[in-house]
């Protein structure tokens, strides 16, 4: 069973993985300013927090769904880079490919100012390299994101995480609305 989004990120804390530049970058955070309280779409990796998703293969790429409102992310399985001139957005541009049966995504050019709702800073340095891989039984999608930043990270930060797999289930993409006082 997945957990909720803020179960998940009560569980992690990167502070230690910090560079002097991410620990002023952090001390700086006020979490009533985070992008999301606005209604802007989650970048990467939040948008990767346990939640429903779908994933639509076009064979030259596939569509991420995201029950996280902001537009689909899409794995462009036939591009090794991002083109030139291509420019940086909240969930970045992700090149894929199949490794024996493990999907394996690479994402750059990510403008989003946050690894966590915690206020962990990430450049727009970081990279991710994604690992997909369904258990033999095919009930459960593990998750691996390895995200290397030189600017805020002294190492590279892994996240591991399962996901309940779901053939065939109704997927519904959730909405922001702002509250009024």
């Amino acid at each position: 069973m997945g957990m909720r989004p803020s179960e998940w990120m009560a569980t992690h804390n990167y502070d230690h993985l910090l560079t002097a530049a991410g620990r002023e970058t952090k001390a700086g955070f006020d979490p009533v300013s985070h992008p999301i309280l606005d209604c802007v779409p989650r970048g990467m990796p939040e948008r990767m927090l346990p939640s429903s998703m779908e994933f639509v293969d076009e064979g030259k790429r596939i569509i991420m769904r995201h029950f996280w409102w902001g537009g689909d992310r899409i794995i462009h399985l036939a591009a090794k880079e991002p083109p030139a001139g291509t420019p940086s957005t909240h969930i970045g541009y992700s090149t894929g490919r199949w490794d024996d049966g493990a999907l394996i995504v690479k994402t750059t050019h990510v403008d989003w100012p946050y690894f966590d709702r915690a206020g962990t800073p990430q450049s727009d340095k970081v990279e991710f390299v994604e690992r997909f891989t369904m258990t033999a039984d095919k009930s459960r999608l593990n998750y691996t994101l390895t995200a290397s930043d030189p600017i805020m990270f002294t190492s590279p930060i892994v996240v591991t995480n399962v996901f309940n797999w779901r053939p065939g289930s109704e997927f519904e993409a959730g909405d922001c609305v702002l509250w009024d006082d």
